[in-house]
């Protein structure tokens, strides 16, 4: 059967959290504003899906919870796709409010989708679950859950290959804070801003400023621009300048690019402790970060050849994603009430 699609008519997207919003007042807001206005929207588009295509498996996003709920409830075997390892950290005891905050509001969205019975974990498929990263930034599994580390699923979207840029002279370094925190990023671009002026002249720096907070300024040795194409721009830049967005951070890592990282909230300061844990990058303090502190940090990584090579060597274990994608789901599909094979 030919491939097809569902519309499912515009979709939510994360509210722009203050920059004071961490921890569980967050998750709420993302969960209340974001992904369960997304399960609902999204439900009738699925629904049809499901009863049009009657497929014999589903590959379902981690986000889109309703997706799972329905292939559930249908008895269609499913497997999760994790763009992060976000949620795999929240299954350590630690975080147990966490879960059981997350399970009551997976129940409520079950019962206003009229669907009784629920998986026991709705966010990983007990077949098994591909995560698109790599076990240094993912950690331990923990146990009862089937995750596999596929890398990064870019193959299609790099054009001109990748590896380590040989930088003779000057120095080009990146500035993307992602676009779902862009009001809480004012503050830290200005930072930055002011980091380019202090800092060395032979170093240029592109800074990605989707709301235009910063105006239409001017200066020898930076690029301001509302948006880029990133994946083009890694191929000749030395360094990035991060939020901690998984994304940003394998895109940046495939290309073998060291990372500075200020995260924000989220799964960003997990990602940014295995990042600095691992040698690849080093770690800012969002909310006070000052000039003179993100330009010694951008200098650090650098001028320390030792970061390069970390995220080079990581970024190995990031690539050919989609060659693993394919090994794992051939024999899957051919047998899918199985689960897949212990990572």
């Amino acid at each position: 059967m030919p491939g097809r699609v569902f519309p499912t008519g515009a979709l939510f997207v994360a509210p722009d959290r203050p920059s004071g919003m961490h921890g569980m007042a967050a998750l709420q807001l993302l969960w209340n504003q974001a992904l369960v206005p997304l399960a609902l929207s999204m439900d009738r588009a699925v629904t049809h899906a499901v009863d049009t295509f009657a497929p014999h498996a589903m590959l379902v996003d981690q986000q889109a919870i309703g997706a799972g709920l329905r292939a559930g409830q249908h008895g269609i075997p499913w497997l999760t796709l994790a763009s992060s390892p976000g949620e795999l950290a929240t299954r350590g005891d630690m975080h147990a409010p966490v879960r059981r905050w997350t399970a009551q509001v997976i129940r409520r969205l079950a019962d206003k989708l009229d669907i009784g019975s629920i998986p026991a974990d709705p966010l990983f498929s007990p077949q098994g679950t591909l995560m698109t990263s790599c076990a240094v930034l993912m950690g331990d599994v923990p146990e009862g859950l089937c995750v596999h580390a596929t890398g990064s699923l870019l193959a299609h979207r790099i054009a001109g290959g990748t590896g380590v840029r040989e930088t003779a002279g000057d120095h080009h370094v990146l500035v993307s804070m992602g676009t779902v925190s862009e009001q809480a990023s004012i503050r830290f671009l200005e930072a930055t801003w002011l980091a380019a002026q202090e800092g060395s002249t032979s170093t240029h720096w592109t800074i990605v400023d989707p709301s235009g907070s910063l105006g239409k300024r001017h200066a020898r040795n930076v690029t301001l621009a509302r948006s880029v194409d990133q994946l083009a721009l890694l191929r000749e830049v030395d360094a990035v300048l991060c939020h901690g967005g998984h994304n940003t951070v394998t895109e940046s890592l495939v290309h073998g690019r060291p990372l500075v990282i200020a995260p924000i909230r989220d799964d960003q300061p997990l990602i940014a402790q295995r990042v600095e844990a691992a040698g690849a990058g080093t770690r800012l303090r969002f909310a006070h970060a000052q000039p003179a502190h993100v330009a010694a940090a951008v200098q650090r990584v650098l001028n320390d050849a030792s970061f390069r090579r970390s995220a080079t060597s990581i970024g190995s274990h990031l690539l050919d994603g989609e060659a693993r994608v394919k090994r794992l789901l051939r024999p899957w599909l051919a047998s899918p009430h199985a689960s897949l094979p212990s990572a």
